[in-house]
């Protein structure tokens, strides 16, 4: 296994508990938080441990269908969706362009 895969999975625990900390702040502020991160396993466990799609965390990776990927952008861009708070997009599925302007924090 790559060492990159290795850390990843260790340092996961504890950066999970910082990111979900930022994201509840910043939502509670009324915005919403962009999270990039390159290793699947870490953007699962991410994603899951700010609720996943139902607790409002969308999803961008290479798995993304690329039909889908401007309505997942456009979910997290949009002002008026308040139900999605978060967002965590793989750095090398974000190719398509994305307006990060209603997530006032970034994660990387």
């Amino acid at each position: 296994m790559e060492a990159w895969r290795v850390t990843s999975r260790v340092k996961l625990a504890t950066v999970r508990d910082v990111v979900k900390k930022i994201v509840e702040d910043e939502w509670a502020k009324g915005h919403k938080t962009l999270v990039f991160a390159n290793d699947e396993a870490y953007r699962e466990g991410l994603a899951d441990a700010l609720g996943g799609e139902e607790g409002g965390c969308v999803q961008l990776s290479g798995k993304t269908p690329v039909a889908k990927r401007h309505d997942v952008i456009r979910s997290l861009a949009s002002r008026e969706n308040k139900t999605v708070r978060c967002g965590v997009f793989s750095i090398a599925a974000c190719s398509v362009g994305i307006n990060v302007t209603p997530a006032v924090r970034k994660v990387v």
